[in-house]
C-alpha cells in the first residue's frame, strides 16, 4: 500500500495496488511442452514401422490412423507453443510495466516535498494499476488453462505411445509367425528338392534297367536261335563221343611212345657217329 503525505494532499487519498494472484516467474521463458520431442520420436518410429510392415494391411491401417492423430496433436502443440510465446511476450511487457509502476511509486513516495499530483492523475494511475491487476489475473488463468491443456496433451501422448507399443508388440509377434512360416516353407522346399533328386535317380535307374532288359531280351533271342540251330545234332550219342575221345587219346599215347623210341634210336645213332668220327680223326 502506498499513501501520500497528508501535508501535501488536498484530500486524504490512498492508492492501494493489489497484485494478489499475480505471479512473476523468471524461468517461465524456458517453459515448453515436454512431449513435443517424444511425439516427434514416436512419429518417426511409427513411420519406420509403417515402412517395415507394408505387407500387413491391418497393422498399416492402425499405424496410419495413429500417425494422423499424432500429426494433429503436433499441430495443436505447435499452436499452443505459439500462444505460449505470445503469452510470454505479454508477460514480459507486463513485468516491465510493473517495474515501471513500482519505480514511479517509489519516486512518488520519495518526493514528499513536492505538491500532490492532481486528482485526475491519481485516478488515471489507479485505473492503470487496476487494469494491470486484471491482466495479471487473466494471464494467471490462461497459464493454468495452458498447463491443464499441456497435461491433457501429455496424457494423450502417453496413451498413444502405449498403443504404439502394443501395436509394435503385435507386429513383432506377426514377424515371428512369418519367420516360422518362412522356415517351414524353406524346409518343405528342401524336402521337395530331395524328393525331386530321388525321383530323378529312380528314373535314371529305371532307364538303366530298361536298357539291361532290352539287352537281355536280345541275348535271349540269340540263345533261342542258337539252341534251335543245334537241335539237329541232338540225336548223337554222347557215350560214343566219349569212347571216341578215349580211343583218340590212346592212339595219341601210342604215337607218342613210338616217337620217343625213334628219338632214342636217333640219339644213339648220332652218338655212335660222333664216336666214329672222333676215332677217325685220331687215326
Amino acid at each position: 500500500m502506498l499513501a501520500l503525505d497528508p501535508a501535501y494532499a488536498q484530500d486524504e487519498i490512498e492508492i492501494e495496488v493489489n497484485f494478489d494472484g499475480a505471479q512473476v516467474h523468471e524461468d517461465e521463458e524456458n517453459d515448453s511442452i515436454e512431449c513435443t520431442g517424444t511425439l516427434s520420436e514416436s512419429f518417426e518410429y511409427v513411420h519406420s514401422l509403417v515402412n517395415r510392415t507394408n505387407d500387413n494391411e491391418e497393422a498399416s491401417s492402425h499405424i496410419a490412423t495413429i500417425s494422423d492423430h499424432i500429426q494433429t496433436l503436433e499441430e495443436r502443440i505447435a499452436a499452443l507453443e505459439a500462444k505460449e510465446t505470445t503469452r510470454e511476450n505479454e508477460m514480459q511487457s507486463l513485468r516491465l510495466m510493473y517495474l515501471s509502476s513500482v519505480e514511479e511509486n517509489e519516486a512518488l513516495a520519495a518526493k514528499i516535498k513536492k505538491p500532490e499530483p492532481s486528482q485526475a492523475n491519481v485516478h488515471t494511475s489507479l485505473q492503470e494499476f487496476m487494469e494491470m491487476d486484471m491482466k495479471m489475473h487473466q494471464m494467471s488463468k490462461d497459464k493454468d488453462r495452458l498447463i491443464s491443456e499441456n497435461e491433457r496433451v501429455a496424457t494423450m501422448c502417453a496413451q498413444f505411445q502405449q498403443e504404439v507399443l502394443w501395436k509394435t508388440l503385435d507386429l513383432s509377434e506377426n514377424e515371428k509367425t512369418i519367420q516360422r512360416l518362412q522356415w517351414t516353407i524353406d524346409t518343405l522346399k528342401t524336402t521337395l528338392s530331395d524328393k525331386s533328386d530321388e525321383i530323378n535317380t529312380l528314373r535314371t535307374k529305371l532307364s538303366t534297367l530298361e536298357t539291361q532288359t532290352t539287352t537281355l531280351s536280345h541275348h535271349k533271342r540269340l540263345l533261342v536261335a542258337e539252341v534251335k540251330s543245334l537241335q539237329k545234332y541232338s540225336h548223337i550219342n554222347i557215350t560214343d563221343l566219349i569212347q571216341d575221345a578215349q580211343e583218340a587219346r590212346m592212339v595219341q599215347k601210342d604215337l607218342a611212345d613210338k616217337l620217343a623210341a625213334v628219338q632214342a634210336e636217333r640219339d644213339a645213332l648220332k652218338a655212335s657217329l660222333n664216336a666214329h668220327v672222333t676215332l677217325s680223326s685220331l687215326n
